[in-house]
This record gives structure tokens, C-alpha cells and sequence, in this order.
């Protein structure tokens, strides 16, 4: 008896042990598996490369595809060959731009909050049906397509400033000067009335606000030009086209050029 009781007592002792093996095992596997998620949060938090999404890809084809149908232009015969070496400058460093952010896309360890900007912008790009740049477009239309892309390029600025936010509002600012040199190199060259009565009025106004007093005769060509971009952004934003190709036509017959209000 009392061997079949030590016997007993021997089991029961090396059972209690692999019993607290097991849980210390299944402990160490836990704590081990939640250390390896915090590392992974850790490297996610500190901005690790993550491939760009369907979307964010998507949004950057509709880009290509606006920079190619600008492209197309510079071979047409009718523009003057001042504008067609401006377009030729616009296109290069809009290349150019595209260029520095898939390399900092592909090589930059980007903060996340950068890419959730990026993500957001894309997502609207992609949304809007007005970005979308087909071959037989009217050429008239591709200046709406870029402004839609720059309206939400600049409504989501990254607020760090990290290599690719640098890229990604670099090409936001090479977009828009594409865009403004396409809206100036598309045909026709019209002063239609009308809107020239409209941006002196708007020039009085604005500098009467302002607290200054002119009169018709001092609106000079530069005021004019600064209305008459004002008038096409707001029109443009409006997807106002035919009003806005009559203003295009009026600043080209003035020989206008892209004010510093052109983004107010």
C-alpha cells in the first residue's frame, strides 16, 4: 500500500509540474506574440513603407494621363510658338515633379499621417469624374480636369514635412502651372465685352474695400487680368465651362499671365 501511495503522490507531483511548464509556455507565446504586434505598431507608427493603395494608384494614372494630353498639345500648329515653349517648360518640370514623388513614394519611410492625407486626396481624385482624361477630350476641358486634381491637392496638404509631403505638394504646385499654361495656350484669342465690364467693376469694388478709390480709366490691363483669373477660377470651380472658355478666350486676346492671385 504503501508503494501504490508514493506512486500516487510521484504522478500527481509530475503532472502539477508540466501543468505550470505548459502555462509558463503559453505565457511566454503570448507575451512573445504581443511584443512582436507592439514592434509592428512601433514601425507602423514611425512611418514604415507601405505599398501605395489601388486608389492612390489610380490617382496618380489620372495625373500621367492629364501630363500626356498636355503633351499632345505642343504639336498643334495653331499655338504661337512663345506659348508652345512655355507648355514645353510647364510639361518638363511637371515630369519632373511626378518623378521626385514616386522616389520618395518608393524610398521614403513616410510618416503615417502623410499617407492618410495622401490616401484621403487620392480617394477624392479618384471619386471625381471631371479628372478623368480621355484622348478624344476637348482640349479645352483638360485645364478643368488639372484644376480638379489641384482643388484637392491643395485642400489636403500633409501638415508634416517629410520628403514626400515636400514631393506631393511639389507636384500640387506643378499641376497648377500645367494647368494655367494649358488655359493659356488652348486656341482662340476673343475679348468678349462683357467680361472686361465685369473685372473693371470687380476692380473697382475690390480696391474701394480695400479702402482706395479708382475710376474707370484707372483699371489698367494688369487689374483687369488679376479679375479676369479670379473670374476663372471661381467659374472653373463652379464646372462652369462655357463661361469659363469665354474668359480663358478674353485673357488670352489681353495677354494675360498667371497673377500671384491666381490661387486666391
Amino acid at each position: 500500500m504503501r508503494l501504490l501511495f508514493l506512486g500516487f503522490v510521484l504522478t500527481f507531483l509530475a503532472s502539477c509540474a508540466s501543468s505550470q511548464g505548459s502555462a509558463r509556455d503559453l505565457h511566454i507565446q503570448k507575451t512573445g506574440g504581443e511584443a512582436r504586434q507592439g514592434a509592428r505598431a512601433s514601425r507602423d507608427d514611425a512611418g514604415e513603407w507601405s505599398a501605395p493603395s489601388r486608389t492612390e494608384a489610380e490617382a496618380v494614372h489620372r495625373m500621367e494621363s492629364a501630363i500626356a494630353a498636355a503633351e499632345r498639345l505642343q504639336h498643334d500648329e495653331q499655338i504661337p510658338e512663345q506659348e508652345r515653349e512655355a507648355l514645353i517648360h510647364a510639361l518638363q518640370e511637371a515630369h519632373a515633379a511626378l518623378e521626385r514623388y514616386r522616389a520618395a513614394r518608393l524610398d521614403e519611410a513616410s510618416r503615417a499621417t502623410t499617407l492618410g492625407t495622401i490616401g484621403v486626396a487620392a480617394a477624392a481624385i479618384v471619386a471625381d469624374d471631371a479628372t478623368v482624361v480621355g484622348v478624344a477630350d476637348d482640349p479645352l476641358l483638360l485645364p478643368l480636369a488639372l484644376a480638379a486634381m489641384v482643388t484637392v491637392l491643395q485642400a489636403n496638404a500633409p501638415s508634416t514635412r517629410d520628403e514626400l509631403a515636400r514631393a506631393w505638394l511639389d507636384l500640387g504646385h506643378q499641376l497648377e502651372v500645367l494647368r494655367r499654361t494649358v488655359a493659356m495656350t488652348s486656341p482662340g484669342k476673343v475679348v468678349h465685352q462683357h467680361l472686361m465690364d465685369e473685372a473693371r467693376k470687380r476692380a473697382i469694388q475690390r480696391a474701394a474695400a480695400e479702402g482706395t478709390i479708382l475710376t474707370e480709366s484707372q483699371v489698367n490691363e494688369e487689374l483687369l487680368c488679376d479679375e479676369l483669373e479670379r473670374m476663372a477660377w471661381e467659374l472653373r470651380r463652379a464646372n462652369k465651362t462655357q463661361e469659363w472658355k469665354k474668359v480663358i478666350s478674353t485673357q488670352k486676346g489681353l495677354d494675360c499671365r498667371p497673377s500671384r492671385h491666381s490661387r486666391e
